[in-house]
């Protein structure tokens, strides 16, 4: 149902994001699993994300999370991720989405990426939770230097990350239950969204 679904969105967006991508899967990178558009419209739906925020994905893939919340919402929208194969066809969609200077694609291990913009910055399990804590702290740090509040969304976090947010000196402002809208094998289909600072 889900693929169907998204399948008519990526036509819709003149993308192409559909299916997983495990090829390169290791111990701190979890592969390519495009975010189901159902869940990026719900997010998009909660009023949380505006056009005058910067959406920042973590582990981006082929861009469907950038396309999707800058169509919805208006949002500039910034992807990052380390695979050039994934960002290379970001970029072929980009040039058939249409090249409006509101989403751009950066090669960058997301461990060692320092944010210089953005309000909203959003991940679905794209790595270990020793790299998510570090990308935290990059964000926590960018977040005091710039004196922007920001919101971090985690769609269906690691048990893992789930315990080590509850450690981390942000809020948790709203819990999103997608289990109405997905089917998983799991019981973990929520969005959390944190604020920054507390």
């Amino acid at each position: 149902m889900l693929t169907v679904i998204d399948s008519i969105w990526d036509k819709k967006l003149n993308i192409k994001t559909c299916g997983s991508d495990y090829s390169e899967l290791d111990a701190h990178n979890f592969g390519y699993d495009p975010t189901p558009y159902y869940c990026l419209k719900k997010l998009a739906d909660s009023g949380l994300i505006t056009s005058s925020d910067i959406f920042i994905d973590y582990g981006c893939g082929m861009g469907r999370a950038c396309f999707a919340m800058n169509r919805f919402t208006g949002a500039k929208a910034i992807g990052i991720d380390l695979n050039p194969r994934f960002l290379k066809i970001a970029e072929d969609n980009l040039d058939s989405f249409g090249r409006s200077g509101n989403i751009e694609f950066i090669l960058e291990d997301a461990a060692l990426y320092m944010p210089c913009e953005g309000s909203v910055f959003y991940f679905y399990n794209p790595f270990s939770c020793d790299i998510q804590l570090k990308v935290l702290e990059n964000i926590k740090s960018y977040s005091i230097r710039s004196g922007t509040e920001i919101k971090l969304i985690f769609l269906q976090p690691t048990k893992h990350v789930e315990q080590a947010l509850s450690e981390e000196d942000i809020t948790l402002i709203k819990k999103i239950d997608l289990r109405p809208l997905v089917r998983s094998k799991t019981n973990r289909m929520f969005m959390f969204i944190y604020k920054y600072p507390a």
